[in-house]
């Protein structure tokens, strides 16, 4: 009798302490990350693919990640939601990746592997951290997750009103705004110059045309410009780090060009002003380093210094980085400023024929430059709602290489097409 009043007893005892384990278990505490990221941002890849498997693996069901697709039109409107109740660093709302727990935020590829860790673990000896108080985010969780799944959730999907481009331009008003005035610039310079083609491939084949060449006022404005918003990036945070670096070069070499500009003589016969040689190859070396900054960028997916204004990592992050999902839009730009560099050497070259048809290969590269700047400007304030400098800076470069060039770039078509036809050569030939 004793014997089995322990047996029971043992029993009872070895019940109630599972109980108790199992209760253990049921209580260990959460922590729920939020996962801002776009599914063409490389910044995103890199947190999703190479920082959060590892730290999913080692918390296991105590460490669950919502992923959110800005790209969608539900991921995007829980953002915005985000952005209204949280704290964003530096104003940043709009970058991905974003990660958020609890009411901390933390932006970028550096940023999150840097924090993460940590808050996972003050969070957990704190008893858990639940989801972010973001209005709609637990309505879309339940909607899109259930328990079998709740460790790697899938991607939210839900509706929501779509933003409207004037919501995305207050997101940054001084950034877009500067955007919008080289946005005009782009499209006025571009738009002078296609007046000018129709007329040089309308006109006479014997007869020179009239090609509108712009002033020395209107190429000084343009450096002026182009050395203001770089000098934004140089003077960032008075640092001496790489990217300021190269932005205090890009500012200097362009105040060379301001003065090379300012002091290169009237021609004889009102024939216009004989700019220095090295004057346009100067500004495509200068766009070589800004892009090239830009490449290093989108393909290492590291953070951007982004000077005074704008927002440059959510520009680089954003679906436009990359052509096509696949070519980084910096480095498109340093081919096309290696493409400019090597027809100006053409354009020097002791004959004549193939002078002209570098000419014309460095005008065609410069006019297709310009559009697709004018294309991705506008995309900054109209569509991505935040503005790059570093952006903008290419951009007014690239149309001062098509301001600078295009009177040489048109003539020398003129002849090359009189050639063709065995007409008489007309068109000038410039110094520059």
């Amino acid at each position: 009798m004793r014997r089995m009043t322990f047996l029971l007893g043992l029993i009872l005892i070895l019940a109630l302490t599972g109980v108790g384990q199992v209760r253990a278990q049921d209580a260990e505490p959460v922590v729920y990350a939020v996962l801002f990221f776009s599914p063409t941002c490389p910044h995103c890849h890199e947190v999703m693919d190479n920082v959060l498997p590892p730290l999913l693996d080692q918390y296991g069901d105590q460490f669950k990640v919502v992923y959110i697709d800005v790209s969608i039109q539900g991921g995007a409107m829980l953002y915005y939601a985000a952005c209204d109740v949280l704290e964003f660093p530096g104003g940043r709302c709009g970058s991905v990746p974003a990660m958020i727990v609890g009411e901390t935020v933390m932006l970028g590829s550096g940023d999150i592997p840097a924090r993460l860790p940590g808050l996972i673990e003050s969070g957990l000896a704190s008893g858990g951290v639940g989801l972010p108080a973001i209005e709609g985010l637990r309505e879309a969780y339940e909607q899109a997750t259930d328990e079998a799944t709740a460790k790697r959730l899938p991607w939210i999907t839900v509706s929501y009103t779509e933003t409207t481009w004037q919501d995305r331009f207050q997101q940054d008003p001084a950034g877009n705004g500067l955007a919008v005035g080289v946005l005009g610039v782009l499209a006025a310079g571009l738009g002078v110059q296609v007046v000018s083609g129709a007329r040089v491939l309308s006109g006479s084949k014997r007869r020179a045309p009239q090609i509108i060449q712009p002033g020395r006022a209107v190429l000084l404005a343009l450096a002026v410009v182009s050395a203001g918003i770089a000098g934004t990036l140089a003077l960032e945070g008075s640092s001496f780090a790489l990217p300021n670096v190269l932005a205090a070069l890009v500012t200097l070499g362009l105040i060379g060009v301001i003065a090379g500009i300012a002091r290169a003589p009237q021609t004889p016969r009102q024939a216009g002003i004989a700019y220095p040689a090295w004057l346009l190859p100067a500004i495509a070396v200068l766009g070589l380093i800004v892009a090239g900054y830009l490449a290093y960028v989108e393909v290492t997916a590291d953070e951007a210094v982004c000077g005074a204004v704008g927002d440059c990592n959510a520009v680089q992050q954003s679906d436009y980085a990359s052509l096509f999902g696949v070519l980084p839009i910096g480095v498109l730009g340093v081919i096309g400023y290696l493409c400019i560099l090597s027809a100006w050497g053409f354009s020097r070259s002791a004959n004549e024929r193939t002078a002209d048809w570098g000419r014309a290969a460095l005008l065609g590269f410069a006019l297709f430059g310009t559009a697709f700047s004018l294309y991705l400007t506008f995309l900054e304030p109209f569509v991505i709602g935040a503005t790059c400098a570093w952006c903008l800076t290419s951009a007014m470069l690239m149309i001062l290489v098509l301001a600078l060039h295009a009177a040489d770039g048109w003539h020398a078509i003129v002849r090359l097409r009189d050639a063709r036809s065995g007409a008489p050569r007309t068109g000038k030939r410039r110094t520059a």
